[in-house]
């Protein structure tokens, strides 16, 4: 760091035709403990989670986690729907 500026993370995931029958739960455990991890060490690394072309069903869980999430992390996490 010679700069003196802090590096912010900018994660995008494209989303477009996921079902829930292919989510890989081990694999998003194991990527839930890496990100909670960087999270709790790094906590200003994150500049946001930005999800593009989600399903409308993912609404319906999201409406739920969301309540349970810091209000810190639900602020980073931004639905990007394509224009059309």
């Amino acid at each position: 760091r010679t700069t003196g500026r802090l590096t912010k993370n900018v994660r995008f995931v494209d989303a477009e035709g996921m079902k829930l029958s292919e989510i890989n739960m081990e694999c998003n455990r194991r990527d839930g403990k890496v990100m909670g991890s960087m999270d709790q060490m790094y906590p200003q690394m994150l500049e946001g989670i930005k999800i593009i072309n989600s399903p409308s069903w993912i609404q319906i869980p999201w409406k739920v986690i969301r309540t349970i999430m810091p209000k810190r992390v639900v602020s980073k996490i931004d639905f990007i729907e394509p224009s059309k």
